[in-house]
């Protein structure tokens, strides 16, 4: 019996040379019977089983134990052992984790890293040795005492004096025989053949399985042109493994500076995980805000060059506490964490997270790296596309509206400048015929009625020119503002003289408390001129009966006007789109009799909100359909900044002014 108990009879002796012939001609045949079982398999746990079994039944060796080079080439682990259970148990708890997790360094002084480096067999007679540093002299004692073994003999396994790991086996004889070397030696070199031949199946099944993946991940991304789904179906499809636990993707949107997270692989693990942390989406991370800039995603996105980590932290602090980051850790047992870059034409869209359980430290090898930066560099593609399409599809959308409501304000316009004109046209003509009849207009009060007429639409007709004219200056970004000190209560008295005939003549009384305080606004006097003839007219034009009120207050920095009136108010979707060019709520089309149906343009409230933004103001808006809006906006209180000349203020920038102090 190999490695086993056995009497020994003297050397030199004619019947130990026989016992030696006998014995060595059996183990070689064990060898042969083992090689020709090895020699059918392909896969790589089988073929170790094989081994490990083998070696008990045909060569009684004892407890046998294979390991493996990792990935990194850097260390060895357990991969199959023939030791009772109740022993592996035993190890497992006094290491702490499964024998099977173990990592031993080539670099460190245990008996299988010196085996391995050495390329010779190596014999000792103390656990403590071969498995440190995870075993003490006395841990070490207890389960060599367990196992009945005097020592443990290591055998290399090479292929062309390559290493790719070790073979151990334990020992019950006082002493090993040469004989039995050269059968150990003969055995680990035919084994070594056949897990080489394994591992290459295995590697070309891998790299079968690598292609297969990233086939059916352009295949399932491709079919979608929406971004949500290419995102999910992205990550459903990317196979995971034991040591790939999980994906996220977010998205990028540069106007916003979020990073939000848009898809997350689904299952068991996946499911509770949210039950700890809530929905991923929640906890989206600002690219402009100071204390993101730590975290590795948002890192990803300005460098534009993949990141990794050790820590769950590094992708998920700020945003989510340490108390549910500590929890997530405890149930996902990550170790490892990669982000790559979703980038269009080398701007950034988005982020791909591979979340990991690596069994060793460097197992992160060039391959799975080129295998993520391929999965990443697909799903870019196919969400660059998503995008582009969605993005082709608002314009087209956005499009076919600003030609309706082009053909719309074709319409209306012509409508708008053909009446006061007309009116114009009807009261000279009446003039004229009078005139014609005498060569002199007799009747005074008929002159000046008509002659009123005339005036009025004429000043009508260039409210509405002035009106388009302002439309197009802020749609070109042609505006000049002159900020400087406005005094509001002005503009209110302004609006109210220029309004009142209007209000006069619907019978709606214009409620206004004069304060007794002044208020100044930092703002463009002319343009908060037009700003509030617009909102006040438009309190007139759409309130049939009831009364428009003015108030004026002070808040957050800002001088407030509040324009309420009784009239038609706004449907919830209506709000929405109000201020838009040519926009004229449903409301104002009403059959209802009794109901006020204005006439307009829809350009007033563009002009207005935009005027408003660009002067670092606010609006809101409050209304319900039938019981009347409020109309409210807000300009910077004047504090002392200094008067300037804007010449050509663009929406969507902030005009700095509103900060500037005088000396």
């Amino acid at each position: 019996m190999i490695f086993g108990n056995r009497k020994k009879k003297p050397a030199g002796t004619p019947a130990r040379k026989l016992l030696d012939a006998n014995l060595l001609a059996s183990q070689l045949d064990a060898v042969q019977a083992v090689s020709s079982v090895l020699i059918k398999q392909t896969d790589l746990d089988e073929t170790l089983s094989v081994i490990v079994n083998q070696l008990g039944e045909k060569l009684h060796y004892i407890n046998p134990v294979i390991y493996l080079l990792n990935d990194s080439r850097s260390s060895i682990s357990v991969r199959k052992v023939n030791v009772p259970k109740a022993i592996v148990a035993l190890t497992n708890r006094i290491v702490g984790k499964s024998v099977y997790d173990v990592n031993f360094d080539l670099d460190s002084n245990n008996t299988l890293a010196k085996a391995i480096r050495s390329s010779e067999i190596q014999i000792s007679d103390d656990f403590s040795e071969v498995f440190h540093p995870y075993l003490n002299s006395f841990a070490a004692k207890t389960i060599q005492t367990a196992l009945n073994i005097k020592r443990v003999i290591i055998s290399p396994i090479k292929v062309d004096d390559v290493p790719i790991g070790c073979l151990s086996i334990g020992s019950r004889s006082d002493e090993v025989e040469s004989s039995e070397i050269t059968t150990l030696q003969t055995f680990s070199a035919q084994i070594s053949i056949a897990i080489y031949n394994s591992q290459q199946f295995e590697n070309i099944a891998q790299q079968k399985n690598n292609l297969e993946s990233l086939f059916n991940l352009t295949s399932s991304i491709s079919q979608t042109l929406d971004p949500n789904k290419v995102t999910q179906t992205a990550v459903n499809t990317i196979p995971m493994n034991d040591e790939l636990v999980g994906i996220t993707v977010s998205t990028y949107d540069p106007d916003t500076k979020l990073i939000v997270p848009q898809a997350t692989t689904q299952g068991d693990l996946a499911r509770r995980a949210e039950e700890v942390i809530g929905s991923f989406k929640q906890y989206a991370l600002d690219l402009s805000n100071p204390d993101h800039r730590s975290n590795m995603i948002v890192q990803t996105i300005k460098d534009g060059t993949p990141k990794e980590s050790d820590h769950l932290s590094s992708v998920v602090s700020p945003v989510m506490p340490k108390a549910l980051v500590d929890g997530l850790n405890r149930l996902l047992k990550i170790n490892k964490v990669i982000a790559y870059p979703l980038q269009s034409r080398g701007e950034p869209i988005g982020v791909i997270v591979f979340y990991m359980r690596l069994k060793e430290e460097n197992a992160f090898t060039p391959e799975k790296q080129q295998l993520f930066e391929t999965y990443a560099s697909q799903i870019s593609i196919a969400l660059e596309n998503a995008l582009l399409y969605t993005q082709s599809e608002e314009i087209t959308q956005n499009l076919r509206e600003a030609r309706r409501r082009e053909r719309d304000m074709v319409d209306v316009m012509g409508h708008e400048l053909r009446t006061p004109i007309s009116i114009v046209r009807n009261a000279l003509l009446t003039l004229e015929k009078d005139y014609q009849e005498d060569n002199k207009v007799e009747d005074q009060e008929k002159l000046g009625k008509y002659l009123s007429m005339a005036i009025e639409s004429t000043k009508r007709e260039v409210r509405l020119i002035e009106t388009m004219l302002s439309a197009t200056k802020v749609e070109g970004n042609k505006i000049q503002l002159d900020f400087g000190k406005v005094d509001m209560l002005d503009v209110i008295d302004d609006a109210i003289e220029a309004l009142k005939p209007l209000a006069d003549d619907k019978n709606l009384p214009i409620v206004y408390a004069r304060p007794q305080v002044d208020y100044f606004a930092y703002a463009d006097r002319v343009r908060t001129q037009e700003i509030m003839d617009n909102i006040l007219s438009n309190g007139i034009k759409y309130t049939a009966s009831g009364e428009v009120r003015i108030s004026i207050r002070k808040d957050k920095g800002k001088i407030w006007v509040d324009v309420s009136d009784t009239g038609i108010g706004l449907h919830e979707e209506d709000k929405a789109q109000l201020g838009k060019k040519f926009f004229r709520a449903k409301a104002m089309f009403s059959d209802k009799p009794g109901v006020v149906q204005p006439s307009g343009t829809g350009l007033g409230l563009f002009v207005t909100f935009n005027l408003i933004e660009l002067m670092n103001g606010d609006k809101t808006i409050k209304s319900e359909p039938g019981n009347g809006s409020v109309f409210s906006f807000g300009l910077p209180e004047f504090t002392g900044q200094k008067e300037q000349h804007l010449q050509e203020a663009m929406l969507g920038k902030t005009s700095k002014p509103a900060d500037a102090r005088s000396d």
